[in-house]
């Protein structure tokens, strides 16, 4: 019986536990408003919760006073890019300030398969300056060479 009562508490939906805990976190920021870590929270469980609306106000309310972390930066740029309706310039500025704020591979690989989208040739040149920027690295700098191999791989063959 007790496996079976356990069972149902698991059931639970997500988005009840998600809404408690945007709640407690929005709590924790009225007390302290520049609370980077509960701000980047509440960014994720938002997301997760699909608040989008909220969740797009609350990003443009932090990033000006805080640096967002490389997941958020990441989710944030592949939503505006899927809405595809933000210029090319605008999506670039968003790479410059979020690599600004974590010089972080996920990023940067980011950053490269937009290029490689968009204009094949400028892929080159971003991913020289990610290998300038975290090419050395031993936690990361092996997937941005892996890329960077990968584009040159294919721009030989289709020559």
């Amino acid at each position: 019986m007790a496996d079976v009562e356990m069972q149902s508490d698991s059931d639970e939906s997500p988005m009840e536990d998600y809404d408690e805990e945007i709640e407690k976190i929005k709590k924790k920021l009225l007390q302290d408003d520049r609370n980077i870590s509960a701000a980047n929270t509440l960014l994720h469980l938002l997301k997760k919760n699909g608040d989008f609306e909220e969740l797009d106000d609350k990003r443009k309310e932090f990033v000006e006073w805080a640096p967002l972390t490389a997941k958020n930066w990441v989710d944030w740029i592949t939503d505006t890019i899927a809405k595809g309706q933000t210029p090319i310039e605008e999506i670039d500025k968003m790479f410059e300030k979020a690599l600004f704020d974590e010089n972080d591979v996920a990023i940067w690989v980011e950053r490269i398969f937009f290029a490689q989208k968009i204009d094949p040739e400028s892929c080159r040149k971003i991913c020289e300056l990610a290998l300038a920027a975290i090419g050395g690295r031993y936690d990361s700098g092996g997937h941005v060479w892996i890329i960077f191999l990968e584009y040159e791989r294919e721009k030989l063959k289709s020559e």
